[in-house]
């Protein structure tokens, strides 16, 4: 984005619109997501934020018992060694075939994969087994993936070799593959692997809600809040409610953001947790070092873009325009939200455009329900976005139905679910339309059984466009899975380390050793 000169030229059009992106989202902070507090819920102020926590954790409370046996599987799969054996198969119907079965019909429908893995978290061990069918004419099997905290290592058909790459030597051998990405200096750590059943650490999260969500809150004035009874329709039905309203002048919403972006330009706490979060969910596996190779540089231009946004945004503050600062409504019974309204008015240089979610919701325990529109107008559109959506849970049985509509098209989704005995069955699907016919559609039904220590899935996936055939492509997968006292180590008989080879060693081993076993295996190619 360009900054402003010192003769006052405004900011070039994509500089604006980068702008906006960044208030756009801090006020959408401001009006409704700032909501993870103690509150005593006396003042208007507590009231608003207090019935934005209470509705958010009834929706998480819901999905909790709802799911409650998938939940409680995956909590118990972090803790005990857990064996998962997975088998794909696919049904085809070649549409453009007019004779028969094709010959791509006959590969794909005769094909199979199977995986199994056993992952002890514990004890920092994974191991994968992997075997593909196709259609009877080529087969491979007897690849063997082995993790533990410290290294990887890969048995594959035909090769005597187990081959082993330990963390300590794989940046040597990443360099060696690529020296223009690696330094041979970087330092990684398979172990978390086995600690990513959070994205991000308990610790960031709490650091990001102490310096910024709380920070936000404290400086909201007391008086930009007020509170008064009113009287709403929502779902037909009259309810008696709290009407809580947030009013934020332009100077007060610019001295927020000016805190909020200029605390995070220069704040190296945050600017770490970006970088190792890119590196985690790029790469799969934490990695740190003092040298700067082309991952970490990477990285590093994240964070440097990031500094120079923050740093344009709190600069270019006297460029931003909010006319009518914001206004943002919620109306609440029992504890929880059942109609909200927000509006703004937001440009830079007198190009403005409205932003408004307006909409009811109601959130009970046997049923929950809303309907909002979201609307973005400016000199250039006027478009409305619809989330409309209806879902129920009663004694195990489960309905639900959302829409989003924009302009002439939509996309909606309906499944139904029964829970009985610990199995569930169910029928979902979701479809693409626009304002005369069905584009795609994707069905996915079938059950789950969930016991102490075992668990099978059946699941069909298939997709349906109406112009060319219907159930084209479907995906069956099956699931067996089991909780074991122990799980093996990776095999590391007969171990070649490949992580401690040159380039040229590596180069050597691969044309003249490896390659030439695997070949033997298939009868000399593939």
């Amino acid at each position: 984005m360009s900054e402003t000169t010192t003769q006052g030229t405004a900011p070039q059009k994509g500089g604006s619109k980068k702008l906006i992106t960044i208030i756009v989202i801090a006020l959408i902070v401001i009006g409704g997501a700032v909501a993870a507090y103690k509150f005593l819920g006396k003042t208007p102020k507590e009231k608003y934020f207090l019935a934005e926590k209470d509705s958010i954790d009834f929706l998480i409370d819901q999905a909790e018992e709802r799911y409650e046996p998938e939940l409680k599987w995956l909590e118990d799969s972090q803790e005990k060694p857990t064996e998962n054996a997975l088998e794909f198969t696919a049904d085809y119907k070649d549409p453009f075939s007019s004779f028969g079965s094709s010959e791509q019909e006959e590969m794909i429908n005769n094909s199979k994969l199977k995986i199994k893995t056993a992952t002890d978290y514990d004890k920092k061990i994974s191991t994968a087994d992997i075997a593909l069918d196709l259609s009877g004419a080529f087969e491979i099997k007897g690849i063997k993936i082995g993790l533990t905290k410290d290294e990887i290592t890969a048995e594959l058909p035909g090769v005597d070799e187990t081959l082993l790459v330990k963390s300590d030597d794989l940046p040597t051998l990443l360099h060696e593959l690529d020296p223009t990405q690696f330094t041979g200096d970087e330092e990684f750590d398979f172990g978390a692997f086995f600690e990513q059943t959070e994205v991000l650490p308990e610790k960031d999260k709490k650091y990001l809600k102490k310096e910024y969500l709380d920070m936000m809150y404290d400086e909201l004035p007391d008086d930009a809040f007020d509170a008064e009874k009113e009287k709403v329709k929502v779902n037909n039905d009259e309810i008696k409610a709290e009407k809580v309203e947030m009013k934020l002048s332009e100077k007060q919403i610019k001295d927020i953001l000016y805190k909020i972006f200029d605390k995070a330009e220069t704040d190296k706490r945050l600017h770490k947790i970006i970088k190792e979060q890119f590196i985690l969910q790029q790469y799969g596996v934490a990695m740190t070092s003092p040298s700067l190779s082309g991952v970490e540089q990477e990285a590093d231009n994240i964070v440097e873009n990031f500094e120079e946004s923050m740093g344009n945004a709190k600069d270019n503050m006297d460029d931003l325009e909010i006319p009518d600062g914001l206004k943002s409504t919620v109306w609440i019974d029992k504890g929880l939200i059942v109609k909200r309204d927000l509006s703004t008015e937001i440009g830079t240089n007198g190009n403005t455009g409205e932003i408004t979610v307006k909409g009811t919701q109601l959130l009970e325990d046997e049923k929950q329900m809303m309907d909002y529109d979201v609307r973005l107008k400016d000199d250039s559109m006027d478009e409305t976005v619809n989330f409309k959506g209806e879902s129920s849970w009663k004694d195990g049985k489960a309905k639900d139905s959302f829409t989003v509509k924009i302009d002439e098209g939509s996309l909606e989704y309906k499944g139904k679910e029964t829970l009985k005995d610990g199995k569930r069955d169910f029928d979902r699907s979701l479809a693409v339309k626009d304002s005369s016919s069905d584009l795609f559609s994707v069905k996915w039904n079938g059950d789950a059984a969930f016991k102490k220590s075992s668990k099978k899935s059946n699941h069909k996936i298939a997709i349906d466009i109406p112009d060319i055939g219907s159930d084209i492509l479907t995906l069956n997968i099956k699931n067996d899975a089991k909780f074991k006292k122990s799980i093996e180590k990776p095999n590391k008989d007969n171990v070649k380390n490949i992580g401690t080879m040159s380039e040229k060693e590596l180069q050597e081993y691969t044309q003249e050793d490896l390659l030439p076993q695997i070949l033997k295996e298939f009868g000399g190619g593939f």
